[in-house]
């Protein structure tokens, strides 16, 4: 188990006294010193965690905002905010809102049920010791909150965030796993989630063995996740992974890893890959000689298209299946500088 040394995690709307996740052995704290507008409501649904039965609304103001103190400054720090409505006003409508870090958009939540739980992400350097973070009232439903987490990062860690550019958290992806429950912190050493997906034509590979993990590396994908991978259904098939901007970001630059590890070696046969962007070859071909994680990815912010498609391929000369391991795909943003700092 890692130390959660400088996490700061946040139950709205839960008005008792301290207590730790089960699962995470997190410690959640209540809400109530860190911001003085909404109401506090339970949701009395036990197939939720201990986070989502209870939540914070907004009835009232157009802007409700957490001021988050007790910070490192000039520190990097992964922030994220959970959703679940369930219905817990029994009103039957589902809202839609806005999150802002500070006085930058950060996220527009939307809901597709009841049942969805939606969380938003993103990683920027916080130049002070406290961050605000609003909910915005738009005029379609309810404002609410039922988590808000904070995460300090070590400054080796995606160095693009900086002064200049953050990242919001489009997908996080761990290919092939077979489970149902998000990766998270016990795994994860920084609390990041990994949705598990594995699409119909993917076939699922694991192993137990060790994949070596270069600790100079920026981006550090828990062992957990390169321990599993998606592997095409035959070597003439490719992995293909698209995805475009959200309509409340039309214009959004993109920042993405991708992330590669052999989970078996067979014998006398090659694993070579060769990725292609929007039908351009994109970098020189992986040869996966052993397992040991291999990285694909942006060095920079760009947009391209409207539309990203990546095709993972097999090499001309592989005998074996194209596969992946992992994948994360940001929206990068150039943060107003009043939106991590002190003066608002």
């Amino acid at each position: 188990m890692f130390n959660e040394k400088g996490f700061i995690s946040i139950d709205c709307g839960y008005v008792e006294q301290d207590y730790m996740d089960p699962n995470t052995m997190i410690t959640y704290t209540s809400d109530a010193k860190y911001i003085d507008t909404g109401e506090s409501v339970r949701n009395l649904n036990s197939a939720l965690s201990s986070q989502y039965q209870s939540l914070r609304r907004f009835t009232q103001g157009k802007r409700n905002c957490y001021n988050v103190t007790s910070l490192a400054s000039n520190r990097k720090y992964l922030i994220r905010a959970s959703f679940v409505h369930g219905n817990y006003d029994s009103s039957f409508q589902i809202p839609k809102f806005d999150l802002y870090l500070g006085v930058d958009l950060w996220y527009s939540v939307s809901f597709q049920s009841f049942s969805d739980q939606v969380w938003a992400e993103i990683i920027s350097l916080i130049k002070s010791d406290h961050v605000v973070v609003c909910l915005v009232n738009t005029g379609h439903g309810t404002p609410f909150i039922n988590v808000l987490e904070l995460r300090p990062l070590p400054s080796f860690m995606y160095t693009i965030v900086n002064g200049s550019w953050s990242l919001t958290t489009l997908h996080r992806i761990d290919a092939g796993s077979l489970s149902t429950v998000t990766l998270r912190y016990g795994s994860d050493p920084y609390d990041r989630f990994w949705v598990p997906y594995t699409f119909k034509d993917w076939i699922a590979l694991n192993t137990s063995s060790t994949i070596i993990i270069n600790q100079n590396n920026q981006f550090q994908p828990p062992l957990a996740v390169m321990q599993t991978a998606a592997q095409s259904s035959n070597r003439s098939t490719g992995i293909n992974i698209s995805w475009e901007p959200p309509t409340w970001a039309p214009d959004a630059l993109f920042y993405f890893n991708f992330y590669f590890a052999l989970t078996q070696v067979v014998a006398n046969s090659t694993r070579v890959l060769t990725i292609f962007l929007n039908g351009e070859r994109w970098g020189e071909p992986l040869n996966l000689l052993s397992p040991t994680m291999h990285w694909s990815g942006t060095l920079n912010p760009e947009r391209r298209s409207q539309k990203y498609e990546v095709d993972i391929r097999a090499y001309t000369f592989s005998d074996l299946p194209p596969i992946i391991n992992a994948f994360e795909i940001y929206m990068a943003n150039a943060p107003s500088s009043s939106a991590t700092e002190a003066q608002d």
